[in-house]
Parts: C-alpha cells; sequence; structure tokens
C-alpha cells in the first residue's frame, strides 16, 4: 500500500499531478530571474547517442544543432518528440525558458526506410533503418531479435510469414516493412497438439501490495489446488514475504509501483504465448489497463482496480435535486452544489457543498480526473514514444479549465464552498462518509475502496455515484473518464525458474484473472472483461457489490500511460509539488501551474 501523506487530500484525488519544480526553481526563483537556460538536443532514435545540454544566456539564441545519423539528414528540431507540424522550435526567438528539443529526422535522397516488424501479439516497436535505393540488405543489417523461448526463424514481405526474404537477392526498392517468423525453441515439452506438459511445477505467487486480499488470493489457491484440471500438474503458493526471491515467478503488486522497476519483468505476451493463452489487449478493458503497457508492450497483466467516487447524503439530493437525475457534468454538479449551500448555509454555519479529507490514498489514481475529463491527459505513447500535446493551445486551455474546476469544487478558498481540513489519519474517509451522513456535506469524497463496507450499513441515507463528467462539460470527448489506481500480477525475472515454471504462473494468472470478482467483496473492481460479465459479479449478492457497481462503468475507467516515471512524475513532482500551490491558494495563480505543468510534462516523460 502507498505510505500516505498529508498534502491536501482531495484535490488531489480528483485533479491533475504536477511533475517537478516547474517554472519554479526549489528556491522559489522565477524564469525571469535566471541568467542562463539549458536547451536539451535529443537525437530522437532508438540507440542515439546520450542527449546534449547547452546553456544559453537568458535573451540569446539557441544554436540549430546540425547531428550526423547515417542514412538520414535532419529535418529540424521540435518541442514535441513526434515532430508533429506547428511544434518546430524556433530559433530566431529569444531564449527565456528551459527547453527540450528533439530531432526530426528523414530518409538522405535515393535512400528508403526498412521497417522490422516483430509480429506477434504484444510485441516491442518496430526498428528502421535507411537504406541506400536498390541496394542489398546485409546480416549487420538484420536486428537481433530475441523472445523467451523462441527461436528467429527469418524475415518475410508478408505478415502471414509466406514470402520469404532473401538477402542474397531480394533488393530494397522502396519503403519496404519485414516481419519477424518465430517457433518454439524447445525448452518446454509440449504434447502432440502443442501444448505445455506439466506435471508438479510449483508456482510461488508473492503478494507485494494490498494485503487485505490476502485471505482471498489464499481461497483461490486452495481453490486452484484442489481443482482437477491442475492437481498433480500446477501447485499455487502464496506467499506474503519473500524468502528467496530467485523461486518468485509472479508477482502481485500496485502497477504504478511495478513499473519502476520493469526490467526485472518479463512481457506478457513472451510467458502467455508460451503456454498458448492469447495476451490479446481486447481481453481487458483498453483505459483502464493503458498503465499496464510500458514503452507499448504488455509488461503486466491488469488484474484489479480501485476507483474514487462521490457519496451523498438521500434527502438533501432530494431536496436541492428534486425528481432530476444525479448531475454528469460540470455545470449541473456545479450548480446543484450552489442550491444545496445557499438553501443549507442559513442554519446550518458548518455545512459545505463537499467534504474531504486532507489525507489522501492511491495518488497514482486521484490525482487527474479533471485533466482526463476536460481532454487534457499528461501524455500518451505513440509511434513509440511517449508524447504530451500540451503544446497544443485547446489542450493547454482544457488544462487550465480542468485546474479552475478543481480549485472551484476542492479547495477551501473555491468558490463552490467545498472543505478539505478534516481527519488526517492514514486511509480513513470517515470524516467524509460522517458529514454526509449527519447533513453537514451533500457530497463526500471517497478515496479507499474499504469504505465501501461501511457504506453498506448507510444505504438509507448515503447515496454512491461516479465522478464521470463531474469535472468537465459535455464537450469534452473524454467528459466521463475515472481514474483509476490498479493492481497487476506480473512475471518476475527469477534467476533460477525455468521456462516450464513460467508458462505455468501464466496458467495461474488466467485463472486469477477469471475469478478475479471475487474482491469485489473488498470493494476491488475486476479488470478482465469475463471476471465483469459473469453474473457473480454482475449480480451481486452483497451490499458492497451493489454499490461497487455503482462506482463508474468499467469502460470509463482510465489509468496514465505505463512509464517507469510515472509514479514519481505523478506523486512527487506534479500531485505533490505543484497542485498544492493551487489548492491552498486563491486561484489566481492557476495559468501559471499550468504553464509549470506542461514544462514539467515535456522534460519528463521521455527522460
Amino acid at each position: 500500500m502507498l505510505k500516505l501523506r498529508r498534502v491536501l487530500s482531495v484535490f488531489l484525488c480528483l485533479s491533475v499531478a504536477v511533475f517537478g519544480c516547474g517554472l519554479l526553481s526549489a528556491c522559489g526563483q522565477t524564469a525571469e530571474e535566471k541568467e542562463t537556460y539549458t536547451i536539451t538536443y535529443h537525437l530522437n532514435y532508438e540507440g542515439a547517442p546520450a542527449s546534449r545540454a547547452v546553456s544559453v544566456a537568458a535573451g540569446g539564441k539557441a544554436v540549430s544543432w546540425r547531428p550526423h545519423r547515417e542514412g538520414f539528414e535532419i529535418g529540424g528540431w521540435y518541442t514535441d518528440p513526434q515532430c508533429i507540424e506547428g511544434t518546430e522550435y524556433d530559433f530566431e526567438q529569444g531564449t527565456y525558458a528551459d527547453a527540450s528539443l528533439y530531432a526530426g529526422w528523414k530518409a538522405e535522397k535515393g535512400n528508403c526506410i526498412v521497417t522490422f516488424d516483430p509480429n506477434y501479439e504484444g510485441a516491442p516497436y518496430p526498428g528502421q533503418i535507411s537504406v541506400e535505393e536498390g541496394s542489398l540488405l546485409g546480416e549487420e543489417d538484420l536486428p537481433e531479435l530475441t523472445r523467451l523461448g523462441m527461436e528467429l526463424e527469418g524475415w518475410y514481405a508478408d505478415a502471414a510469414c509466406t514470402d520469404a526474404w532473401d538477402i542474397e537477392t531480394d533488393a530494397v526498392n522502396e519503403d519496404t516493412r519485414l516481419y519477424a517468423k518465430f517457433a518454439f525453441d524447445g525448452s518446454i515439452e509440449r504434447d502432440e497438439n502443442g501444448e505445455p506438459v506439466f506435471e508438479n511445477v510449483t508456482v510461488n505467487l508473492w503478494i507485494g501490495t494490498d494485503f487485505d486480499s490476502a485471505a482471498l488470493l489464499e481461497g483461490l489457491a486452495g481453490r486452484f489446488n484442489r481443482d482437477p484440471a491442475y492437481a498433480g500438474k500446477i501447485y499455487l503458493n502464496v506467499t506474503r514475504t519473500i524468502s528467496n526471491q530467485d523461486l518468485i515467478s509472479l508477482r502481485y503488486q500496485q502497477t504504478p509501483e511495478k513499473n519502476r522497476l520493469n526490467n526485472t519483468y518479463y512481457p506478457v505476451a513472451d510467458i502467455y504465448n508460451m503456454a498458448g493463452i492469447s495476451a490479446s489487449p481486447e481481453k481487458w478493458y483498453a483505459g483502464a489497463s493503458q498503465d499496464s503497457f510500458v514503452e507499448g508492450q504488455l509488461y503486466s497483466v491488469p488484474f484489479l482496480g480501485s476507483a474514487p467516487f462521490l457519496i451523498y447524503n438521500k434527502a438533501l439530493m432530494a431536496k436541492y435535486n428534486g425528481d432530476a437525475g444525479l448531475p454528469d457534468t460540470y455545470s449541473e454538479f456545479s450548480a446543484l452544489m450552489k442550491r444545496a449551500y445557499e438553501g443549507e448555509i442559513g442554519s446550518n454555519p458548518g455545512f459545505h457543498s463537499i467534504r474531504s479529507n486532507r489525507s489522501w490514498t492511491y495518488n497514482e489514481a486521484t490525482s487527474y480526473a479533471a485533466f482526463f475529463q476536460n481532454d487534457a491527459e499528461y501524455y500518451t505513447f505513440e509511434n513509440g514514444r511517449y508524447v504530451s500535446k500540451w503544446s497544443d493551445e485547446q489542450v493547454f486551455g482544457n488544462a487550465v479549465t480542468a485546474l479552475t474546476n478543481t480549485f472551484n469544487v476542492l479547495s477551501d478558498n473555491g468558490e463552490l464552498h467545498g472543505i478539505s481540513t478534516g481527519n488526517d489519519s492514514e486511509y480513513t474517509d470517515d470524516a467524509a462518509l460522517n458529514d454526509v451522513v449527519n447533513g453537514n456535506a451533500l457530497f463526500g469524497l471517497i478515496n479507499w475502496s474499504l469504505t465501501l463496507s461501511k457504506i453498506a450499513q448507510r444505504t438509507a441515507t448515503v447515496g454512491v455515484m461516479p465522478l464521470s463528467g463531474l469535472f468537465a462539460d459535455a464537450d469534452k470527448v473524454n467528459k466521463d473518464s475515472i481514474p483509476l489506481h490498479t493492481q497487476t500480477l506480473a512475471f518476475y525475472r527469477a534467476k533460477r525458474l525455468t521456462n516450464t515454471e513460467l508458462a505455468a504462473a501464466a496458467v495461474v494468472a488466467e485463472y486469477l484473472c477469471a475469478n478475479s470478482y471475487e474482491f469485489a467483496i473488498k470493494g476491488r473492481y475486476p479488470l478482465t472483461k469475463a471476471a465483469v460479465e459473469n453474473e457473480k459479479f454482475s449480480q451481486p449478492a452483497t451490499a458492497v457489490g451493489k454499490l461497487l457497481l455503482q462506482t463508474g462503468d468499467p469502460e470509463n475507467f482510465r489509468t496514465v500511460y505505463g512509464n517507469k516515471n510515472g509514479k514519481d512524475l505523478v506523486n512527487s513532482k506534479l500531485a505533490g509539488r505543484l497542485l498544492p500551490r493551487v489548492l491552498n491558494g486563491d486561484g489566481s495563480n492557476i495559468a501559471a501551474t499550468a504553464e509549470q505543468i506542461k514544462y514539467t510534462i515535456r522534460t519528463e516523460i521521455n527522460r
């Protein structure tokens, strides 16, 4: 579990995360006061030399560096890694801020681009080279692709691998895409159908997070071990401690924490393929599983999610909202809060429209709801690169709207009369729940899913509603997005495990995903579509399960794209440093904070 910090709860919960110290230095010096700035040149291709940083005097002009790359020529420098039109850097302008520039390349005249496609589900992003038109490819031009349990048989001109590419005779006369063909390497015994043979294989599953669900995992392990389909073949051992991590093949962790050490895990496609299991992204909810993809590859199995949500006082909702449906846009939400505050404050001086705690949990999930809903996602992963769109004027304007709306809703100084100065105890939403129950608040923000068990005891007084649309209006494409904190199953690169043991871990992961509806009792939402569609989840028998369904539609759940710097980015640099300036302020510094966020995202996502 995340260690809680006393930062400013609610805001974090629904707003934005900010990365770094941005335009203000640690000592509070503003950008205008600096004497020099740093221009960082990124060569912007796989295998490129290290970035080059150059100091430029304030007001001086940066130099348009002309680096060399075999077979390519520099096409310009851009502030966006994708080198999209409109982001070219103007070297005639004076320098008044640090900047990261990305090289835009094009093939030299008379050359062709050859793309090497790994050609399997869940593969890494294809590599490219530039070669002279009409030339042959040499052995040295072919990438050395490695794939666990597989051997590379050759390259083909078609994805079905029926037309082999002969490097001795086939010339490159145009831009060309070649496809890899792999075959099993014999490291796993297989039956006549090509399926792995398992005999008394032990899978050690380490629970590295969410210990309140440990008993459920242990119960599932018992059912797995008694199942005739696996008895004598695979034995699942669940452990809460690591006595020898070289024997741990599967880990249950918070996804952002796992991503920090991503190179110590196998891609899911490698392990699933050896076990004959599909790793199709269609098995999981797309938005909810974004953080399981690191650099475009699925590096962990999306397992469970926890979404923040709101509770409301049913009597007050009826009094001020009448027969209207629950609000699902910012305009409806804010208007309702104003009506409630104006109607109650005269008779109840302690009334607030919305209540949240200063303590906060799962900040990776809850600190960017407003940005998602206002179409100002921090960054995306496109064409092999993490990209921020905040340089676009419209997107930046959406970000300012997100910050403004969050300030108005959650700041003690906001115009909608919220309050976040409550219980500072760890992992508790009791203050918000109590205020709603007692009629001292219309809404309460709930961050910790275990609170559902307490809410279930008060359903006569309290209702549950999702965050969909509450920080954006209907003109936003992603208006209904709900931030999610996820737990994942990941395949550890243990030194002493065989490929057979790793393949058995994939079988276990599939079993746990199929039965993940069991975790509804703990307020966890399954991320596997089949588990959500199972009647044991869709038609719950428990009060907690019924409330869980009201926290949001899984099609609306969203996580940030997986990045090794993601947790530090969101927790420390965004939610921990920049957002508090807005929530603790008077709302006048919102545009400046948005600029700092933009700069920090651009600097950090490809660090």
